[in-house]
Protein backbone atom coordinates (compact mmCIF):
# COMPACT_ATOMS: atom_id res chain seq x y z
CA UNK A 1 0.00 0.00 0.00
CA UNK A 2 1.35 3.41 -0.99
CA UNK A 3 1.52 6.28 1.47
CA UNK A 4 -1.21 8.15 -0.44
CA UNK A 5 -3.63 5.21 -0.31
CA UNK A 6 -2.84 4.66 3.38
CA UNK A 7 -3.59 8.31 4.11
CA UNK A 8 -6.85 8.10 2.13
CA UNK A 9 -7.99 5.03 4.09
CA UNK A 10 -7.11 6.78 7.37
CA UNK A 11 -9.22 9.82 6.45
CA UNK A 12 -12.08 7.52 5.41
CA UNK A 13 -11.84 5.72 8.77
CA UNK A 14 -12.02 8.98 10.67
CA UNK A 15 -15.02 10.08 8.65
CA UNK A 16 -16.78 6.77 9.36
CA UNK A 17 -16.07 7.18 13.10
CA UNK A 18 -17.47 10.73 13.13
CA UNK A 19 -20.65 9.60 11.35
CA UNK A 20 -21.06 6.72 13.82
CA UNK A 21 -20.67 9.08 16.80
CA UNK A 22 -23.16 11.54 15.26
CA UNK A 23 -25.73 8.84 14.62
CA UNK A 24 -25.26 7.47 18.16
CA UNK A 25 -25.76 10.89 19.74
CA UNK A 26 -28.82 11.50 17.59
CA UNK A 27 -30.29 8.21 18.77
CA UNK A 28 -29.69 9.22 22.40
CA UNK A 29 -31.28 12.62 21.86
CA UNK A 30 -34.33 10.98 20.38
CA UNK A 31 -34.81 8.87 23.52
CA UNK A 32 -38.24 9.68 24.83
CA UNK A 33 -38.58 11.02 28.35
CA UNK A 34 -41.76 10.70 30.34
CA UNK A 35 -43.62 13.90 31.28
CA UNK A 36 -43.07 14.95 34.90
CA UNK A 37 -46.74 14.48 35.73
CA UNK A 38 -46.63 10.92 34.42
CA UNK A 39 -43.50 10.24 36.49
CA UNK A 40 -45.20 11.62 39.58
CA UNK A 41 -48.31 9.49 39.16
CA UNK A 42 -46.06 6.49 38.57
CA UNK A 43 -44.36 7.18 41.92
CA UNK A 44 -47.75 7.37 43.66
CA UNK A 45 -48.78 4.08 42.06
CA UNK A 46 -45.55 2.34 43.15
CA UNK A 47 -45.98 3.69 46.70
CA UNK A 48 -49.59 2.50 46.79
CA UNK A 49 -48.47 -0.99 45.81
CA UNK A 50 -45.55 -0.89 48.33
CA UNK A 51 -43.13 -1.26 45.46
CA UNK A 52 -39.36 -0.92 45.27
CA UNK A 53 -37.85 2.08 47.06
CA UNK A 54 -34.99 2.19 44.56
CA UNK A 55 -37.47 2.47 41.67
CA UNK A 56 -39.31 5.28 43.48
CA UNK A 57 -36.01 7.12 43.97
CA UNK A 58 -35.13 6.61 40.31
CA UNK A 59 -38.46 8.10 39.13
CA UNK A 60 -38.21 11.01 41.54
CA UNK A 61 -34.67 11.81 40.39
CA UNK A 62 -35.85 11.71 36.76
CA UNK A 63 -38.59 14.15 37.66
CA UNK A 64 -36.32 16.72 39.32
CA UNK A 65 -33.75 16.45 36.53
CA UNK A 66 -36.40 17.23 33.93
CA UNK A 67 -37.99 20.20 35.66
CA UNK A 68 -36.18 21.11 38.89
CA UNK A 69 -38.17 24.31 39.49
CA UNK A 70 -41.68 22.90 39.11
CA UNK A 71 -44.22 22.36 41.90
CA UNK A 72 -44.07 18.59 41.38
CA UNK A 73 -40.27 18.69 41.59
CA UNK A 74 -40.46 20.43 44.97
CA UNK A 75 -42.69 17.59 46.23
CA UNK A 76 -40.22 15.12 44.72
CA UNK A 77 -37.39 16.72 46.70
CA UNK A 78 -39.39 16.27 49.89
CA UNK A 79 -40.13 12.61 49.07
CA UNK A 80 -36.44 11.99 48.28
CA UNK A 81 -35.50 13.62 51.59
CA UNK A 82 -37.91 11.39 53.51
CA UNK A 83 -36.57 8.24 51.81
CA UNK A 84 -32.98 9.25 52.61
CA UNK A 85 -33.97 10.09 56.19
CA UNK A 86 -35.50 6.63 56.67
CA UNK A 87 -32.36 5.10 55.15
CA UNK A 88 -30.15 7.22 57.49
CA UNK A 89 -28.38 8.82 54.53
CA UNK A 90 -28.14 12.13 56.39
CA UNK A 91 -26.21 14.10 53.76
CA UNK A 92 -28.64 13.26 50.98
CA UNK A 93 -31.63 13.88 53.24
CA UNK A 94 -30.32 17.30 54.26
CA UNK A 95 -29.63 18.30 50.64
CA UNK A 96 -33.15 17.41 49.52
CA UNK A 97 -34.86 19.00 52.54
CA UNK A 98 -32.98 22.22 51.84
CA UNK A 99 -33.95 22.09 48.16
CA UNK A 100 -37.59 21.84 49.24
CA UNK A 101 -37.20 24.88 51.53
CA UNK A 102 -35.50 26.86 48.76
CA UNK A 103 -38.33 26.14 46.31
CA UNK A 104 -41.07 26.66 48.93
CA UNK A 105 -40.15 29.56 51.24
CA UNK A 106 -43.73 29.84 52.55
CA UNK A 107 -44.96 26.23 52.49
CA UNK A 108 -47.10 25.02 55.41
CA UNK A 109 -44.78 21.98 55.76
CA UNK A 110 -41.67 24.10 56.39
CA UNK A 111 -41.85 23.81 60.23
CA UNK A 112 -41.86 20.01 59.83
CA UNK A 113 -38.94 20.15 57.37
CA UNK A 114 -36.83 22.35 59.68
CA UNK A 115 -37.58 19.95 62.54
CA UNK A 116 -36.37 17.06 60.36
CA UNK A 117 -33.15 18.97 59.67
CA UNK A 118 -32.67 19.39 63.43
CA UNK A 119 -33.31 15.69 64.11
CA UNK A 120 -31.00 14.41 61.36
CA UNK A 121 -28.15 16.64 62.53
CA UNK A 122 -28.55 15.17 66.00
CA UNK A 123 -28.64 11.61 64.64
CA UNK A 124 -25.38 12.20 62.75
CA UNK A 125 -23.45 11.88 66.01
CA UNK A 126 -25.19 8.75 67.30
CA UNK A 127 -23.04 5.64 67.58
CA UNK A 128 -24.17 2.03 67.91
CA UNK A 129 -26.96 0.13 66.21
CA UNK A 130 -28.47 -1.41 69.35
CA UNK A 131 -27.11 0.65 72.25
CA UNK A 132 -27.08 4.23 71.08
CA UNK A 133 -24.55 6.61 72.56
CA UNK A 134 -23.14 10.00 71.68
CA UNK A 135 -19.66 10.53 70.27
CA UNK A 136 -18.25 13.75 71.69
CA UNK A 137 -14.98 13.33 69.80
CA UNK A 138 -16.70 13.83 66.47
CA UNK A 139 -17.11 17.08 64.57
CA UNK A 140 -19.50 19.32 66.52
CA UNK A 141 -20.74 21.21 63.46
CA UNK A 142 -24.04 19.20 63.33
CA UNK A 143 -24.82 20.44 66.86
CA UNK A 144 -24.08 24.02 65.83
CA UNK A 145 -26.43 23.51 62.88
CA UNK A 146 -29.14 22.43 65.34
CA UNK A 147 -28.74 25.70 67.23
CA UNK A 148 -28.94 27.73 64.00
CA UNK A 149 -31.99 25.80 62.76
CA UNK A 150 -33.71 26.20 66.12
CA UNK A 151 -33.11 29.96 66.08
CA UNK A 152 -34.55 30.08 62.56
CA UNK A 153 -37.54 27.98 63.66
CA UNK A 154 -38.23 30.13 66.73
CA UNK A 155 -38.00 33.33 64.68
CA UNK A 156 -40.36 32.14 61.92
CA UNK A 157 -42.77 29.84 63.76
CA UNK A 158 -42.83 30.73 67.49
CA UNK A 159 -46.28 29.18 68.02
CA UNK A 160 -45.87 26.04 65.91
CA UNK A 161 -46.61 22.60 67.35
CA UNK A 162 -43.19 21.27 66.24
CA UNK A 163 -41.40 23.85 68.40
CA UNK A 164 -41.47 21.56 71.46
CA UNK A 165 -39.62 18.81 69.55
CA UNK A 166 -37.11 21.32 68.18
CA UNK A 167 -36.48 22.60 71.71
CA UNK A 168 -35.78 19.08 73.01
CA UNK A 169 -33.09 18.60 70.38
CA UNK A 170 -31.67 22.06 71.09
CA UNK A 171 -31.16 20.99 74.72
CA UNK A 172 -29.45 17.78 73.58
CA UNK A 173 -27.19 19.72 71.21
CA UNK A 174 -26.14 22.09 74.00
CA UNK A 175 -25.30 19.11 76.24
CA UNK A 176 -23.18 17.59 73.45
CA UNK A 177 -21.33 20.85 72.84
CA UNK A 178 -20.63 21.33 76.53
CA UNK A 179 -19.40 17.72 76.89
CA UNK A 180 -17.14 18.24 73.89
CA UNK A 181 -15.83 21.47 75.42
CA UNK A 182 -15.01 19.67 78.67
CA UNK A 183 -13.16 16.91 76.81
CA UNK A 184 -11.02 19.50 75.04
CA UNK A 185 -10.38 21.38 78.29
CA UNK A 186 -9.39 18.19 80.12
CA UNK A 187 -7.10 17.26 77.24
CA UNK A 188 -5.23 20.57 77.55
CA UNK A 189 -4.95 20.17 81.33
CA UNK A 190 -3.64 16.62 81.02
CA UNK A 191 -1.05 17.73 78.47
CA UNK A 192 0.10 20.66 80.64
CA UNK A 193 -1.24 23.35 78.29
CA UNK A 194 -2.58 25.26 81.30
CA UNK A 195 -3.38 28.58 79.67
CA UNK A 196 -5.42 26.82 76.98
CA UNK A 197 -7.15 24.67 79.61
CA UNK A 198 -8.04 27.75 81.70
CA UNK A 199 -9.43 29.52 78.65
CA UNK A 200 -11.63 26.56 77.67
CA UNK A 201 -12.89 25.91 81.22
CA UNK A 202 -13.88 29.58 81.52
CA UNK A 203 -15.61 29.46 78.13
CA UNK A 204 -17.54 26.37 79.23
CA UNK A 205 -18.71 27.96 82.48
CA UNK A 206 -19.74 31.22 80.80
CA UNK A 207 -21.47 29.80 77.72
CA UNK A 208 -23.14 26.69 79.17
CA UNK A 209 -24.61 27.81 82.52
CA UNK A 210 -26.89 24.75 82.68
CA UNK A 211 -24.07 22.24 82.31
CA UNK A 212 -24.63 19.60 85.04
CA UNK A 213 -20.91 19.12 85.85
CA UNK A 214 -20.12 22.75 86.68
CA UNK A 215 -18.58 21.88 90.07
CA UNK A 216 -16.22 19.40 88.43
CA UNK A 217 -15.24 22.02 85.84
CA UNK A 218 -14.63 24.62 88.56
CA UNK A 219 -12.35 22.24 90.47
CA UNK A 220 -10.36 21.54 87.30
CA UNK A 221 -10.11 25.30 86.71
CA UNK A 222 -8.76 25.79 90.24
CA UNK A 223 -6.15 23.10 89.61
CA UNK A 224 -5.09 24.71 86.33
CA UNK A 225 -4.78 28.12 88.00
CA UNK A 226 -2.66 26.68 90.84
CA UNK A 227 -0.26 24.79 88.56
CA UNK A 228 0.00 27.92 86.39
CA UNK A 229 1.01 29.99 89.46
CA UNK A 230 -2.25 31.98 89.55
CA UNK A 231 -3.04 31.34 93.20
CA UNK A 232 -5.20 34.42 93.70
CA UNK A 233 -7.57 33.41 90.89
CA UNK A 234 -7.66 29.84 92.24
CA UNK A 235 -8.76 31.14 95.64
CA UNK A 236 -11.47 33.30 94.02
CA UNK A 237 -13.01 30.23 92.35
CA UNK A 238 -12.78 28.34 95.66
CA UNK A 239 -14.73 31.12 97.38
CA UNK A 240 -17.46 30.92 94.72
CA UNK A 241 -17.69 27.13 95.14
CA UNK A 242 -17.92 27.48 98.92
CA UNK A 243 -20.73 30.07 98.64
CA UNK A 244 -22.65 27.85 96.24
CA UNK A 245 -22.34 24.83 98.54
CA UNK A 246 -23.72 26.88 101.43
CA UNK A 247 -26.64 28.12 99.33
CA UNK A 248 -27.34 24.63 97.97
CA UNK A 249 -26.26 22.20 100.73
Amino acid sequence: MTFASFRKSLVRGKLFLLVAVFLGSSACSEKKTKPVRELYYEVIDIERKAGSVSVIEERLNELVQQDAGSRLASIAYLKLAELSFMGKDWDKAETNYRMFLTLNPSHHLNPYVITQLIVLNYERNVLGAFFKERDFYRDMEPNRKIIREYQRFFLLYPQNAYLATAKQYLSKALVDLSEHEKLVSDFYLKNEAYRAAISRYLYLLLNYPNYPKKTEVARSLILAYRINNQEELAREIEKILKMQSQLNP
